[in-house]
């Protein structure tokens, strides 16, 4: 090889590297000129996807771990003349005891 061909070759590699090159993008920011058009925006909607389930997935998780079913008694407290009744029955208190509380409940 001469010498003025030595001196081309780094000239000519300097002139591609400046005109468009190594750099991997077209000078519009779009990687590879593909950027958000076609799979980009496949892409992206792809991961926002993601997003929403990861955060839904959380919140359900969230609530269900901070719910207690023990106090989601979804029937209602006895009222005090049924838990009068239930004793009375079961034999915790006698008539007499059972007639005065009952009365003093207001209850006939």
């Amino acid at each position: 090889m001469s010498t003025s061909t030595l001196l081309f070759i780094p000239a000519v590699t300097g002139q591609v590297q400046a005109d468009y090159g190594w750099h991997m993008h077209d000078g519009t920011g779009a990687m590879m000129g593909y950027g958000w058009q076609g799979w980009g925006i496949a892409h992206g909607i792809f991961w926002l996807v993601i997003l929403v389930a990861v955060v839904v997935i959380t919140l359900a998780l969230v609530r269900r771990l901070g719910s207690d079913d023990s106090k989601r008694n979804d029937s209602p407290r006895p009222t005090a003349l049924e838990v009068l009744d239930e004793r009375y029955a079961r034999g915790e208190i006698d008539r007499e005891e059972y007639l005065q509380r009952k009365k003093d409940l207001g209850a006939s």
